[in-house]
């Protein structure tokens, strides 16, 4: 037998209960698949645990309650919010697997909702990457910077919409000479959001 497994479950915030309470609590927390199924064959071989602990291929294998952690290919729990998960499956219902956690659903066409294409956002907002993710995000409004990146990593994971409709995005240039002596990243140039020119 494995104790550091044993240790690790009686070590759940949760070790004063009862052991078939202490084996379904540690369960529902963010622990990874490889030691869920650890646990939960340690706590059935004791009849602790409720469930069987089921081999997978797709969600369709596992019960009501679970999905297929398509990694370890075993049933696991679905996880509350801010629980760690790697798609929308994993999720109880209503919520999503943003940024690698499961989060409330936020409605289509809302700021912060997932998108394709910038005419799946509401008015004012476009389609763009957040963490990775793509997002609805609100056009950037006058006086906001609007500099981007030519490419590489930190614009492929994180990008920033236009600015509003009727604003242009130029190098300002009635920056104060005290600002420019505090500028973090001096390499960045200061692009607004700026009225056209009459």
């Amino acid at each position: 037998m494995d104790y550091s497994i044993v240790m690790r479950v009686t070590l759940c915030p949760v070790w004063r209960l009862p052991w078939d309470t202490v084996c379904r609590r540690c369960f529902e927390q963010t622990w990874s698949p490889q030691s869920f199924y650890l646990q939960a064959k340690l706590c059935s071989l004791f009849g602790w645990f409720p469930f069987i602990l089921v081999s997978c291929d797709h969600d369709r294998s596992c019960g009501k309650g679970f999905s297929c952690d398509r990694h370890f290919l075993v049933c696991v729990p679905l996880k509350q919010a801010g629980q760690y998960c790697r798609r929308d499956a994993q999720c109880l219902k209503g919520l999503t697997c943003m940024f690698g956690k499961c989060h409330h659903s936020i409605p289509e066409g809302q700021e912060g909702a997932r998108c394709k294409l910038d005419k799946d956002c509401g008015g004012s907002m476009c389609c763009a990457r957040h963490h990775g993710e793509m997002i609805c995000k609100r056009r950037l409004m006058l006086g906001e910077s609007c500099f981007v990146p030519d490419g590489g990593l930190a614009f492929s994971i994180n990008q920033i919409c236009p600015c509003e409709e009727g604003l242009l995005c130029r190098k300002a240039t009635d920056v104060p000479q005290r600002e420019k002596e505090f500028v973090y990243r001096p390499e960045v140039e200061n692009w607004q959001c700026q009225a056209p020119a009459v």
